[in-house]
């Protein structure tokens, strides 16, 4: 049996900064599929589950990477890059 690729802390990042808040599953949801014109730069992780992706989130939270945002969902966490990481790579 062999082990899935998981997509790295940089790949979700990637597409953190795609918008300016965005929740959990929409990120899986990006990294699961090919968006058009981005087969080139990154696999479809296909298997992916949203929960995988949650904790790298909390991750890259503890390190200052990303913030949680208000959201209207009761249970469903909205993220943004940190605006230090922003003006960094701006």
């Amino acid at each position: 049996m062999t082990k899935e690729a998981k997509p790295t802390n940089e790949q979700i990042m990637e597409v953190v900064r795609q918008r300016p808040r965005i929740m959990t599953y929409v990120v899986r949801n990006i990294l699961a599929s090919h968006p058009a014109g981005h087969e080139a730069r990154r696999p479809a992780y296909k298997n992916l589950g949203t929960p995988f992706i949650r904790r790298r989130l909390f991750a890259l939270e503890r390190a200052g990477r990303v913030e949680r945002v208000s959201s209207s969902y009761a249970v469903q966490i909205c993220w943004k890059a940190t605006p230090a990481l922003a003006s960094q790579e701006a």
